[in-house]
């Protein structure tokens, strides 16, 4: 099979019942095939005629053991991805009102940065309210 979004659940589905799933490299499956129209029939009859000949090109597939690790860590890189774009924009937001603090990050920045004001955009209206940033 190849890759699609829900191939693991399937993968997973299929080894509880006994049976090995091969994930093939598309490109790779494609490159052998030399065709006039794609459909899924002739997808279908030339995937068989690989692995009838031994030809099919498998990708390498952790252990489903470590899948649900493996997608928490993905996971926890996006939140750190999205923590570092908030604090960049909360430090060109403060560079921009002229504020300038050797350590980026200290507990004097983010007072200053609490203290900005924000106009009408805010819930508060004054300032920036940090527990609001958790709802």
């Amino acid at each position: 099979m190849e890759a699609t979004g829900n191939y693991r659940w399937f993968r997973r589905s299929l080894g509880e019942l006994g049976h090995q799933v091969l994930l093939g490299n598309p490109a790779l499956i494609r490159a052998s095939m030399v065709r006039r129209q794609k459909t899924d029939k002739r997808d279908a009859k030339h995937i068989l005629n690989l692995l009838l000949k031994d030809r099919f090109p498998v990708v390498w597939q952790p252990p489903a053991e470590n899948e649900q690790l493996r997608q928490l860590l993905s996971h926890r890189c996006s939140l750190v991805r999205f923590r570092a774009k908030v604090k960049n924009l909360l430090d060109s937001l403060a560079k921009n009102e002229g504020l300038e603090e050797k350590r980026a990050w200290s507990a004097k920045r983010r007072q200053q940065i609490e203290s900005l004001p924000l106009g009408d955009g805010t819930r508060h209206g004054e300032r920036i309210c940090w527990p609001c940033w958790t709802d």
